[in-house]
């Protein structure tokens, strides 16, 4: 006689059989229906109305995450994630993009409960899922089952739903998701295959590593550039890529073909080619760049004319957007991806108050990641405020260097206890190390002021 247990795996087991080999219906109460989500649509507006978007997350025994619930607001456009490192930032987007898959054996996400010499996990823990599509709320569910507690464990879908992909053969997705890791890799992907979008589109944030699309985007440049049909198509094509890009890096760039794609800027109007510009320029066009290409590609799939690609829905997922750009590119980068990119649910992480301050709260949602917790931050609203604000509140780091803002916090406490030797001996220790002696430092400025006042009224 099986146990209950034993029972309830093979079940499961014989359902995702049936689910894998009967593409096109979903299971409901214990039958087979036809899956709505197949069905096709007949223009953009169509595809925008039935588009997926996420509503929430769930997590239990998950990496550092012992049991959490993560709520998305889909009306905002940007959802981020902020917090130290080891925080579990890059875990929930791959618990997001992993639950959209009932192929994830390689996510190995299964919380460790204790390390010794070896590392035991819990018995078990699973990733739930709840989203929109065509209208219709559902879940994906993944369960991790650890067996004698150690290294070995499957990963089962949960409930049967699985509304993201065609079928299991051919890891097509029935809408675009594509996912960026924070690893830039120094070999190219493997091509993708068609124009479809696939798994292979969140391949590399799923199993978080190094990610290889800037050169398979470079490689589709140069092919656009000397492709001899289409040649005034491409040319439009490419101009309203690089269009997104200049607008983040406000860098004039211009793609023109020689022997091989150069990209033409401001400071060198001769170019340099694509492979070898700076590593700024290759993190953009790696995963924007590739963006647009995947996002134009998908529009070649529909039914329909696609007249504006950018306007097609999709859910994009990038780790440590930040990483490798200017402050001036960071604070341009998430008003740029909302105005050119309305039907897109981004979902980010940053180090960066450039980032999280740069777009009305009304279009962001922003959550903190601390100590096993994920809670959205509610103390203010970050568009526009002062960036030492948003360090210091928000990121919880000094605005200045530890030992200098000790000083300062010195310096002021000596001015309001009018003890002003010890505040003309701080004051001269920090112009000596270069700090408020140009007048252009406010605070220190501020002080000077006060302490004049106060001597003053002291009759000093």
């Amino acid at each position: 006689m099986i146990s209950e247990d034993d029972e309830r795996v093979f079940k499961s087991e014989i359902i995702e059989l049936l689910i894998e080999y009967k593409a096109g219906y979903m299971l409901i109460n214990g039958k087979f229906e036809i899956d709505k989500s197949l069905q096709i649509s007949s223009s953009l507006e169509q595809l925008v109305e039935n588009q997926l978007l996420i509503q929430s997350l769930h997590l239990k025994n998950v990496s550092l995450f012992e049991d959490i619930e993560i709520r998305l607001d889909p009306t905002k456009r940007v959802t981020c994630f902020i917090g130290g490192n080891g925080s579990g930032k890059t875990t929930l987007l791959r618990g997001l993009v992993g639950a959209t898959t009932f192929k994830p054996e390689e996510l190995n996400l299964l919380m460790i409960r204790e390390a010794k010499k070896s590392q035991l996990y819990q018995k078990e823990g699973f990733i739930t899922l709840n989203y929109l599509f065509h209208g219709e709320e559902a879940q994906n569910e993944i369960h991790f089952r650890a067996f004698d507690l150690d290294k070995r464990f499957k990963v089962k879908n949960g409930n049967g739903k699985r509304r993201f992909l065609i079928n299991a053969n051919d890891d097509l997705l029935k809408t675009l998701i594509i996912g960026f890791s924070q690893q830039t890799g120094t070999t190219p992907s493997k091509a993708l295959e068609g124009f479809n979008p696939k798994l292979q589109d969140i391949e590399a944030l799923i199993l978080n590593k190094p990610d290889g699309r800037f050169y398979e985007f470079s490689t589709w440049l140069k092919n656009l550039l000397i492709a001899p049909a289409d040649r005034v198509a491409n040319q439009v094509l490419l101009e309203r890529i690089f269009k997104v890009i200049n607008q983040v890096t406000q860098a004039g760039l211009e793609l023109t073909s020689h022997t091989d794609a150069y990209v033409k800027t401001k400071d060198n109007p001769e170019g340099i080619p694509i492979d070898l510009v700076s590593q700024g320029y290759k993190n953009v066009l790696a995963w924007l760049g590739f963006f647009m290409k995947r996002l134009w590609e998908y529009g070649q799939t529909l039914s329909f004319r696609v007249d504006d690609f950018t306007k097609l829905p999709a859910i994009c997922l990038i780790d440590e957007i930040d990483t490798y750009l200017h402050p001036k590119w960071q604070n341009n980068i998430l008003s740029t991806l909302v105005d050119t990119f309305p039907n897109v649910q981004f979902i980010v992480t940053t180090h960066s108050p450039y980032i999280v301050g740069s777009i009305p709260k009304d279009l962001i949602q922003l959550y903190i990641c601390d100590k096993q917790t994920v809670e959205p931050f509610t103390l203010f609203s970050p568009y526009g405020a002062n960036i030492e604000r948003l360090t210091e509140r928000i990121f919880e780091t000094p605005a200045r260097v530890q030992a200098i803002a000790q000083d300062v916090a010195d310096l002021r406490k000596a001015i309001q206890n009018n003890d002003f030797e010890k505040a003309d001996q701080l004051l001269q220790s920090l112009e000596e190390l270069g700090v408020g002696d140009d007048d252009n430092d406010p605070e220190i400025g501020s002080l000077k002021i006060l302490l004049r006042t106060q001597k003053r009224k002291a009759g000093i």
